[in-house]
């Protein structure tokens, strides 16, 4: 029969904290911007008029331009009546991408093909034509 033993006290160990996310691409990676257009709908408030810019979101989604990469940034406008804070914010769609918060271009794959990662051979095109 085993023997019982008593602990006399223990210690529970901490948790590391967790960082917090940096959803930020390096910053030695070159930019462009993109602003959305606001449809007319969203740009007046039905009871009071012209809405007024509040500012912009942003958000940054990485595109892969041969040979390099490059981050789009998008400035999505947020609108809001200036006298009547009642009526809220709005803000235009967002643009939809493969990942959560369209970090990524949908083109990768599309690029693969066309560098010969698909057929893993230089020197053949789509389809298995040799270049000329």
């Amino acid at each position: 029969m085993p023997r019982e033993e008593t602990i006399q006290s223990s210690e529970r160990r901490k948790q590391a904290e967790k960082k917090p996310r940096n959803d930020q691409f390096p910053a030695h990676l070159s930019r462009y911007e993109v602003k959305l257009p606001v449809p007319a709908d969203l740009k007046t408030c039905p009871k009071h008029g012209e809405r007024k810019i509040l500012g912009f979101d942003w958000q940054e989604t990485l595109e892969i331009v041969p040979p390099k990469l490059v981050v789009r940034r998008t400035w999505i406008p947020r609108r809001a009546c200036p006298t009547a804070p009642e009526c809220g914010v709005v803000e235009v769609d967002r643009p939809v991408g493969l990942v959560e918060g369209n970090r990524y271009d949908t083109q990768a794959t599309e690029i693969e093909a066309d560098l010969g990662v698909e057929a893993g051979l230089s020197g053949q095109r789509r389809g298995g034509q040799r270049e000329t």
